[in-house]
């Protein structure tokens, strides 16, 4: 009889402990489609063998590819060609179990042109899945390119007449034009150093 009692003992506990753990599981997943579904930033988690495990349709909206195809390729096929070897090493840093934050690459788009991702990433080794937060920086990279392409520009248009100035200032100042007072030989050397 204690046996009986014992057994259903250890069965509804058992089932009780299973039940909590797949309530949580359940829990879990449900947490994961809700953030997936409210993030503007492209989440995703891959695995260590170089395929997505999971994506938030930012990704979609973003490259153009369905989230299928995107999961039945490589990562690295969508990774522009001269970004192929900086992501691999990032790759391996991550298969070392080492974070990933701040890495930029380029991403191929469905209609060929490609768009600049700020990555950052942390790894689950035991798992063998990363987790990864994805930002489209393409705008950024390219007001930072017009604004180094605005200062060259700017910058090689003002050294010719600034060379001009500072001659002719030095020749004023030398005295080339005649005998200067010291009042305005003060401010010609000012002028001249600045």
């Amino acid at each position: 009889f204690w046996g009986i009692i014992f057994a259903s003992v250890i069965l509804i506990t058992a089932y009780s402990i299973i039940n909590n753990v797949m309530t949580l599981r359940d829990q879990a997943v449900k947490q994961k489609v809700k953030l997936f579904s409210v993030s503007f930033d492209m989440l995703c988690i891959f695995r260590l063998d170089g395929y997505f495990n999971d994506l938030n349709s930012a990704w979609e909206n973003t490259l153009g590819f369905t989230v299928e195809y995107l999961k039945s390729k490589p990562l690295i096929e969508f990774v522009h060609p001269e970004d192929r070897e900086r992501t691999i090493a990032q790759f391996e840093r991550l298969k070392s179990g080492q974070e990933v934050f701040g890495f930029q690459n380029r991403y191929i788009c469905k209609d060929g042109s490609f768009k600049w991702l700020g990555w950052n990433i942390t790894v689950s080794p035991i798992e063998e899945l990363c987790f990864a937060v994805a930002r489209d920086v393409t705008h950024a990279k390219e007001v930072e390119q017009m604004k180094n392409e605005f200062i060259s520009i700017v910058s090689h248009e003002l050294r010719t007449p600034l060379t001009s100035i500072r001659g002719s200032l030095g020749l004023i100042s030398g005295g080339v034009t005649g005998t200067i007072s010291d009042q305005a030989k003060d401010l010609l050397d000012i002028a001249y150093r600045n």
